[in-house]
């Protein structure tokens, strides 16, 4: 016998009547008579074609690149799975990421975000609201958020003030964890109605003095009238220190 020669393999029983057909070459392991009278022919595999990854922006570095059915790119498809829209970035992850300088309330990339990103630049942007604003792991973050995060370890329970009325200035002697009532009245923008332009004094017409008022608990609470606005302003504040625990005007 030829040593190159192959040798067929003898063909395994049929599962269905116990016989041995070299038509026996299909999954079920059966014969063409219990397989409807037919031999089992397995079906010719498609040919296999590269997947096109079309353009568009990934969900994790926000950057415009071919990504595949995941919408990642080719960069980001290694990473961890998006995190859900109502979980927070864990400690240990965004100073695995970022490195905050309380001093001057600078964000610096520990990391490579991209080509264009490279570890050691500043990280975040200025939104049209005036905050900075980071993302990461397909999620945008407040960066005065990130510094009360980065600095004490847990996420601060309340809203984010900035004490001087700066919205990007995240130092963290200039961020303080008020409630919702409280930032509102700490806040130093003016209402497009107000005749005074500063917070909390109003014109009064009939007595042709300045007023001065607070609100608390959502409640009008009326301070006084004053002959100048400056008076009126300094009774505001000083309600306000002894009311809600201070803020700037």
């Amino acid at each position: 016998m030829d040593a190159n020669k192959k040798v067929r393999p003898a063909p395994a029983p049929c599962s269905g009547c116990g016989c041995e057909h070299d038509e026996i070459h299909n999954p079920t392991d059966t014969c063409a008579t219990c397989n409807g009278g037919s031999a089992y022919h397995l079906p010719t595999p498609a040919p296999l074609l590269a997947v096109k990854r079309k353009r568009e922006r990934c969900i994790l570095c926000k950057e415009w690149s071919r990504v595949g059915e995941n919408h990642m790119c080719c960069k980001c498809s290694g990473k961890p799975p998006q995190q859900r829209k109502n979980e927070l970035i864990s400690y240990e992850e965004a100073n695995r990421i970022l490195q905050y300088d309380s001093r001057t309330g600078i964000f610096i990339w520990r990391i490579d975000r991209n080509k264009i990103i490279p570890s050691g630049k500043v990280a975040g942007h200025r939104n049209k609201e005036g905050y900075i604003t980071i993302f990461m792991h397909g999620a945008a973050y407040k960066a005065h958020r990130l510094a009360w995060l980065l600095t004490h370890g847990v996420w601060p329970n309340n809203q984010i003030d900035h004490v001087n009325g700066i919205r990007d200035d995240n130092r963290i002697e200039n961020l303080r964890d008020v409630t919702n009532q409280q930032n509102q009245h700490y806040s130093t923008k003016v209402p497009k109605h107000s005749t005074s332009g500063v917070r909390g004094v109003s014109w009064h017409k009939t007595k042709k003095k300045w007023c001065a008022h607070i609100i608390l608990s959502g409640k009008f609470i009326h301070l006084g009238t004053f002959d100048t606005k400056e008076s009126a302003h300094e009774s505001y504040i000083s309600a306000r220190i002894k009311l809600h625990g201070g803020g700037n005007g």
